[in-house]
């Protein structure tokens, strides 16, 4: 057989940063075999398709997927379906380990004022007047969320419900129960912008978590609003409320999820 056309071990692995052994390993695992192996001298000579098939592996491998799974998607490579369970278990493992963190960081305390940039989400609306309160606020996402769902809208998943409000009364340092603010639930969802979905522009946010309770309402909004002053910052409002543990308003929450909800309380900001 003419090897011209073939690669030697060391050129594939340099092609894939990697070291020999390693590919010997990948080799000894059962995941990849050389196209032709010499007899006389025992040189192993790889295809085009095999140096291919090797980076496909690695990348797997680097994803953090076990050889057995690796073996099972490459011997059926048209069923990416045991990859992407692994994925979304992954997902769901980690989201709620980010979660129970941030609820130990309100609860200890420690939570912090971060700063993010949002990106363009389009959202379907609903307004409303009525007195604040968790109760009153659960039961507009609640209503919206419905809405949206008769409506026809595709809901997106990779962002998280929020509501947006006026009030101006916590930001110093009071909380109203009776009177009326204007409210605006906001589900994201994937339909166009046009009619009750609006399109949410890109910005700078300033936040910090709350674990949802009233009582603690003010001291978050305290330590938000001091922050931002602090940095020399000013926001023309309004104030959001994003949901991070959204379970119980899509479906309800898994047994493993954190039995506490967490929210995300940020204020777009601009330079004072």
């Amino acid at each position: 057989m003419k090897t011209a056309a073939f690669f030697k071990v060391n050129q594939v692995a340099h092609a894939c940063s990697v070291s020999r052994a390693t590919i010997l390993r990948l080799e000894n695992d059962g995941l990849i075999t050389p196209s032709f192996k010499d007899p006389d001298s025992g040189y192993r000579y790889y295809s085009v398709e095999d140096l291919m098939r090797v980076r496909m592996i690695l990348s797997l491998r680097n994803s953090g997927f076990s050889s057995a799974l690796i073996q099972k998607y490459l011997a059926q490579p048209d069923d990416v379906s045991p990859l992407i369970k692994e994925v979304e278990e992954r997902i769901r493992i980690m989201t709620n380990t980010l979660n129970m963190l941030r609820q130990q960081s309100v609860m200890s305390g420690a939570a912090a004022v971060g700063r993010r940039t949002t990106r363009v989400t389009n959202y379907y609306e609903k307004t409303r007047e009525m007195p604040g309160g968790r109760q009153n606020v659960d039961a507009l996402l609640q209503e919206t969320l419905r809405e949206a769902i008769d409506a026809g809208m595709r809901l997106n998943l990779d962002a998280t419900p929020i509501v947006l409000t006026d009030r101006t009364d916590i930001l110093h340092g009071a909380y109203d129960l009776n009177n009326k603010y204007t409210y605006i639930a906001c589900i994201p969802v994937m339909n166009k912008p046009g009619g009750r979905v609006i399109a949410h522009p890109s910005g700078d946010v300033m936040y910090t978590l709350w674990d949802g309770d009233d009582v603690t309402l003010i001291e978050c909004m305290t330590r938000l609003v001091q922050a931002i002053r602090d940095e020399g910052l000013m926001s023309p409002g309004p104030i959001g409320l994003e949901m991070l543990t959204p379970g119980r308003m899509i479906g309800g929450p898994t047994s493993d999820e954190p039995s506490q909800e967490l929210f995300r309380i940020g204020m777009p900001v601009m330079p004072g």
